[in-house]
């Protein structure tokens, strides 16, 4: 990374060829969606590329280079998320408060209970609950 960030091209060429496959793989693994997929992974090496100056020697390029990824994966999740959110109807709300017994009270303390969580904690919460995704240590 030193080598692509005093100028020298074929360093880039070398870290695409030693990393490529893996940040596929590891998009993959969390995205599951190859188009996604694709789009993350061609936008990881371009924030590499657009961020080469702000790496610093002393860290690992690696965790680095990972580092993107994931931003990239949470990203990804937060934008599917309200895209979500934004799509929920009147009748969906109904619907949930019929299926609470005496919904009104119920439904009120949950949305203000959830309300006032971090984003992440909320993210985790959609994440695991309502898209059934797993956390794994």
């Amino acid at each position: 990374m030193i080598r692509y960030q005093n100028g020298d091209e074929a360093a880039f060429e070398e870290i695409y060829a030693r990393y490529g496959k893996k940040i596929y793989g590891f998009l993959m693994r969390r995205l599951g969606q190859p188009d996604d997929c694709a789009e993350r992974f061609q936008e990881n090496f371009l924030r590499l590329h657009r961020g080469r100056s702000s790496y610093k020697p002393e860290m690992s390029f690696k965790t680095w280079l990972y580092t993107i990824a994931n931003n990239l994966i949470r990203d990804s999740y937060r934008t599917k998320t309200r895209s979500k959110t934004s799509r929920i109807s009147k009748e969906d709300e109904t619907c949930v408060e019929r299926a609470i017994p005496d919904g009104s009270h119920r439904l009120l303390s949950f949305k203000e209970a959830f309300a006032k969580l971090t984003e992440d904690q909320r993210e985790a919460i959609v994440l695991s609950r309502f898209q059934g995704l797993r956390y794994e240590g």
